[in-house]
Formats: C-alpha cells, sequence, structure tokens
C-alpha cells in the first residue's frame, strides 16, 4: 500500500513537474532569450542594468529595439534601434529621418542636439540646472545640450529663453567617421543617403557608385571577392553586371543621435547577426 501511494505521489507531482521543467527549457532556448543592457545609447527606452527578453523568432520591423553582433567587431553585442528594414530606402536631411520619403515621427526616445541662448546670460546655469541638462558645449551665455522632444517643447515655452535652435552638421561636409567614409559623398551624422537597406533576392547594377557602397557588405557579409580591372567589375573572378544579395539587412540608430556608433559609422546589420528583438524588461540589475 505504501509503495501503491508513493507511486501515485511520483506520478501525480513529479511528472507534471518534468514536463514543466522541460516547457520552460523550450520556451527560454526557443522562443526567448535574456540579456542585461549596459550601455546608455537608448536613453529612455532602456537602462543600464536592465534585464531583457528578447524574442528570438520574431520578424523584426521598424522601430523594433534589436539586440545584434556589431559588424567587424568580434563577440561585440549592442542594442540599437531598428530605422530601417531590408529594401527600404534611408536617408538623413538637416538631422530628420527620411525612410521610403516619409519623415519619422519625433518622439520622446528621440534626443537630439540643440543650441539655447536666454536673454539674460547671467541665468543661464540655472535653467541648465533646473531642466537637468548635459552641457556638450558652452560659451558665454550659450549652451549646446542633447535634449528629447518633451524637454525642447517645455524650454520653448519657458519666457526667459531667446534661442532654441537644431546644432547639426551641415549639408556638404564630411565627416570622415561616417559610412562608407569617403569624400566624395560628403556624409555626415546630421545629412547622409539615401541610401538602400539590401534585401534577399535584390538586384543591384554595379557601377562606380554601388561598388564603393556595397563592396563591403558583398565581401565581408556574403564571403566574395568583388574587385574592379579595366573599368570592369569581377565577382570571384567572373565577370559581374549585377548582383544578387544572399541574406536580408538592417539600418539601426542609437536614440541619442550624437552617438555615431550605430549605422551611420560601421554600415548595415546583415541577418545573421542579430539575436533578437526586445520583448520586455524583467529587472534593473
Amino acid at each position: 500500500m505504501k509503495k501503491y501511494l508513493q507511486e501515485k505521489i511520483l506520478k501525480q507531482w513529479l511528472v507534471p513537474f518534468l514536463i514543466a521543467l522541460v516547457i520552460a527549457f523550450l520556451i527560454k532556448t526557443v522562443f526567448f532569450q535574456s540579456y542585461i543592457y549596459r550601455t546608455n545609447s537608448l536613453n529612455t527606452e532602456l537602462e543600464k542594468g536592465d534585464f531583457v527578453y528578447l524574442g528570438t523568432k520574431n520578424k523584426i520591423k521598424s522601430n523594433d529595439i534589436i539586440l545584434f553582433k556589431t559588424p567587424d567587431y568580434i563577440n561585440e553585442l549592442n542594442f540599437k534601434r531598428c530605422v530601417a528594414v531590408a529594401g527600404d530606402t534611408i536617408y538623413i536631411k538637416n538631422s530628420e529621418l527620411f525612410v521610403n520619403n516619409v519623415k519619422g515621427k519625433k518622439t520622446n526616445n528621440i534626443y537630439s542636439n540643440y543650441r539655447i541662448i536666454a536673454f539674460d546670460s547671467t541665468v543661464n546655469d540655472a535653467i541648465i540646472n533646473y531642466y537637468k541638462l548635459a552641457s556638450l558645449k558652452s560659451n558665454i551665455g550659450t549652451y549646446d545640450v542633447s535634449i528629447n522632444l518633451k524637454t525642447y517643447n517645455k524650454i520653448l515655452q519657458d519666457s526667459i529663453i531667446k534661442i532654441i535652435e537644431p546644432v547639426s552638421e551641415k549639408r556638404g561636409y564630411w565627416n570622415k567617421q561616417i559610412f562608407p567614409k569617403l569624400k566624395i559623398f560628403r556624409w555626415n551624422k546630421d545629412n547622409f543617403g539615401p541610401l538602400i537597406v539590401p534585401k534577399k533576392g535584390m538586384k543591384l547594377r554595379i557601377n562606380e557608385k554601388t561598388f564603393v557602397l556595397y563592396k563591403h557588405v558583398i565581401e565581408n557579409h556574403e564571403n566574395n571577392k568583388i574587385e574592379i580591372r579595366e573599368n570592369q567589375y569581377f565577382l570571384n573572378g567572373e565577370k559581374l553586371d549585377i548582383y544578387s544579395f544572399k541574406q536580408d539587412y538592417y539600418f539601426v540608430l542609437n536614440d541619442n543621435r550624437k552617438d555615431i556608433n550605430d549605422s551611420r559609422s560601421w554600415g548595415f546589420v546583415p541577418a545573421k547577426n542579430i539575436k533578437g528583438k526586445k520583448l520586455f524588461v524583467w529587472l534593473n540589475l
């Protein structure tokens, strides 16, 4: 009788417990991953120390926060906001983001650079303290700050503010840190593109411009050798006119747009590098 009761207890409790363990393991390994966010590049969306659960099988969409291996950096993982997916055309004009010719919406997640000047220069320190701003650069009576839309609107309504205006790198100025790092494009962090994000199966005619824009992707992420000889293009030794991409790519930006450690510096993120997208934050460590 005692043995019978023991077996019954095992069936009632142990088997369901083991099944629950297996299900939990499958959920964690197949559907979810977890990761601790260790930087501040996303400002309000994530905080340093957040324990983030990731969806590993979800389709990436524009505005998703994704975790990925940074292109060309061994074992470096990063969270960034996906702003353009495979097949999209992206450009930045005077700090404003456009995807497929549609202007991106300003939200409180996005931080941009502004210059503020008060009518009375002696109160500028008080303004910085009141709005809890970190000044990027200051002259007498003038401050350059990085703020979001909510703070911008508050400052705009402040009666002691004389000027609040965007601060950006002007169109035509070449920032040598910006992809593709060639002066002929004269791109910078605030004026960039237009640039098509490669899509699996997309056919690209190779010419002088596309050769330099996509050479890195074709060689480093798709394991080819592309070269130019006597004004003709060759892929793995064979003449090339049109190239077809093997996988999808994504374009990511920091919410803090003054931080250029994103696709503006190192280009596209290949699909194979993506670990997952943010689903929710469990806790902060």
